[in-house]
């Protein structure tokens, strides 16, 4: 279907139109032939316009998400991630007297420091230091005191959770 325009408003008027109704702009023909715009362009750039946007999101999502792998650090040899080590601990839980005990550590050559000690989530200090081993001891009754309250401990590099244990000492 042809639709005719107004060169002057673009609105879109009769096809015997010599004159625009909305704002009496003189209707130019051209060799007796009437100027129009079909539906087909009109289409064909509906379709320019969505291509545009899809292409725009597409990369702005691609942007984003390389932008997120490179601040997160995963953009880089994997030799240089640090890996989160294995470090057990066991509970004894006295009433007198509660600690954790290091049952052993992979790998051998973390340091106290690397470890973060919470109680009931705030930190405190655990009072280790050098290379964590095999047997070493962090006396819990000493640091927080009597009552029920949860212990946690986090690798500092990685801000990984390495164990949450409860315990009750005597009131």
């Amino acid at each position: 279907m042809k639709t005719r325009y107004c060169p002057e408003c673009g609105r879109s008027i009769p096809l015997d139109a010599r004159a625009c109704p909305y704002c009496a702009k003189t209707i130019p023909m051209h060799d007796g032939q009437i100027v129009t715009k079909t539906d087909d362009d009109k289409s064909k750039i509906v379709l320019i316009i969505v291509v545009v946007v899809f292409i725009l999101i597409f990369s702005t999502i691609a942007i984003a998400a390389t932008v997120y792998v490179y601040v997160s650090g995963q953009i880089g040899s994997q030799s240089s991630w640090e890996s989160t080590p294995t470090i057990p601990f066991s509970q004894q839980d006295l009433s007198a007297y509660n600690s954790l005990n290091v049952i052993y550590s992979d790998p051998s050559d973390i340091d106290w420091s690397e470890l973060k000690l919470q109680v009931d989530g705030t930190t405190a200090d655990h009072g280790m230091s050098g290379t964590v081993t095999v047997a070493d001891g962090i006396n819990i009754t000493s640091i927080a005191g009597t009552g029920a309250y949860t212990i946690t401990i986090i690798y500092i590099p990685t801000n990984t959770l390495l164990g949450i244990w409860d315990f009750t000492a005597a009131t």
